[in-house]
């Protein structure tokens, strides 16, 4: 049986979102999408351990998703400031992690490990 924890990863830049999914997909198993809309309606997002989200995902933003699945843990992935009143807010909460882009490779393995094991 495969106990691999599962990520989310919300990305617009397919480049980025498939970086991502190439370098967390050894340790945990990956769903990957580059728009809100194209999560398939059947998917329960209360399925997975984390969700790596861009702050700006076209006319979106990660609050969205925040808002619809409140309980879940969020990795804010954006080139963003924390300092950006909106990202700021969300990143206050206990469940949200802020990652700025560029990103470095060791701490972006570094936080998932430390959000999800």
């Amino acid at each position: 049986m495969d106990n691999k924890k599962k990520i989310l990863i919300i990305e617009d830049n397919k480049e980025i979102c498939d970086l991502i999914e190439m370098i967390l997909s050894d340790r945990y198993e990956i769903a990957a999408y580059t728009e809100i809309s194209s999560i398939p309606q059947s998917s329960d997002l209360n399925e997975f351990d984390l969700i790596i989200c861009d702050f700006l995902i076209g006319s979106e933003n990660a609050g969205v998703v925040i808002e619809s699945f409140p309980l879940k843990k969020y990795l804010i992935v954006t080139a963003l400031s924390v300092h950006h009143p909106q990202l700021q807010r969300l990143a206050e909460r206990d469940n949200v992690s802020y990652l700025q882009k560029p990103f470095d490779v060791a701490e972006l393995i570094k936080i998932v490990e430390s959000i999800v094991g």
